[in-house]
């Protein structure tokens, strides 16, 4: 974790690649249908749209000959606002076939788990590239075959706005679905016409955030990055809508994996949830209008590419539940070039 660096120190400047993103069909993020599957539609439709099983695959000669690294996934959301899951599975795995059939498990073979999580509040912003939020990364071979995504969600809906996501017309994507189901399903439908829209990373750095925040006695706290997450730079964690000229405690957290999150409603914190896992504390003051800001530099230290930290506020806020403090949403820090 890069912190074990002095928070005063900063590596020498380096000449750094660029950094690589992998969008198809094409990088525009604004066009294109909208298409409810694979992540949900409004609350009105949960018994339908709810719970849902993708699949879609890119072959070997689209990505390229080399082995890539893959940090990270983004979907290019049709309307902002946030979208909330009871359960969100992704792995990645292997087809030797560059087309799927209608079987699930007969086109992913050596899958890993790159997100899993429960209670999962994803926010996104129309027509750009929103970031999934993937916990570990993803070692694609091209040699061993043709890169296949498995998206499971249940209870998937958009609290408000335009739901669905970007598809492709032009080349068209394919997609094998099944949605509205109780049990997961092993079959479904396949074909070629509104596959979603999808990017790689690779080695990218990127600030992201997730979760929601819960309300308190100056509004509901919440927390935004500045700066970027790449090698050599400074990011800040900042805060918005504490208590005024009162404490807050910054968490840093090495990761945001099962059994969080931890619904703190049962320790008197109705509607307040700790996101990330408790490895450092921060003491920090808030100012005269409930805000506050922590900097932090990221060493030019090549082995800190795609490592991942998280942050999240819990305020002081003696009025606001029986706890005494509330909570914001989190953030990821996905150091990269």
């Amino acid at each position: 974790m890069f912190l074990r660096t002095p928070l005063s120190v900063l590596a020498l400047a380096a000449c750094l690649s660029a950094q690589t993103t992998l969008p198809f069909p094409d990088n525009l993020p604004g066009s294109g249908g909208c298409n409810v599957i694979p992540f949900g539609n409004t609350a009105s439709s949960l018994s339908t749209w709810g719970n849902q099983k993708y699949q879609t695959i890119l072959t070997a000669a689209q990505i390229g000959t080399i082995p890539r690294v893959i940090a990270e996934i983004s979907f290019p959301p049709c309307g902002t606002g946030t979208r909330l899951f009871k359960t969100i599975k992704i792995q990645l795995g292997y087809s030797s076939s560059a087309t799927l059939s209608t079987t699930f498990a007969s086109n992913l073979t050596n899958p890993v788990t790159v997100l899993d999580a429960t209670d999962y509040a994803w926010p996104q912003v129309a027509n750009q590239w929103c970031r999934i939020g993937l916990q570990k990364d993803f070692t694609y071979i091209p040699t061993l075959g043709n890169l296949v995504i498995d998206i499971e969600v249940t209870g998937a809906q958009l609290v408000s706005g335009t739901a669905g996501f970007r598809s492709a017309t032009s080349p068209a994507l394919p997609r094998m679905y099944k949605y509205g189901w109780t049990t997961p399903p092993t079959t479904g439908t396949s074909g070629t016409s509104s596959g979603i829209k999808w990017e790689l990373l690779i080695d990218a750095a990127d600030l992201s955030v997730y979760g929601i925040g819960c309300q308190g006695s100056n509004g509901v706290p919440a927390l935004a990055f500045t700066g970027t997450a790449q090698l050599n730079t400074v990011f800040s964690v900042d805060l918005s809508g504490a208590p005024a000229s009162k404490a807050a405690i910054l968490i840093l957290g090495a990761n945001n994996l099962k059994p969080l999150p931890v619904d703190l409603g049962i320790i008197g914190a109705k509607g307040c949830w700790l996101y990330v896992s408790l490895d450092l504390l921060f003491g920090v003051p808030t100012d005269a209008s409930g805000n506050a800001s922590v900097r932090f530099p990221i060493p030019n230290d090549r082995s800190l590419v795609r490592n991942r930290v998280y942050f999240q506020y819990a305020p002081i806020d003696a009025t606001a539940n029986n706890l005494g403090l509330t909570t914001s949403n989190y953030g990821r820090v996905l150091i990269g070039y």
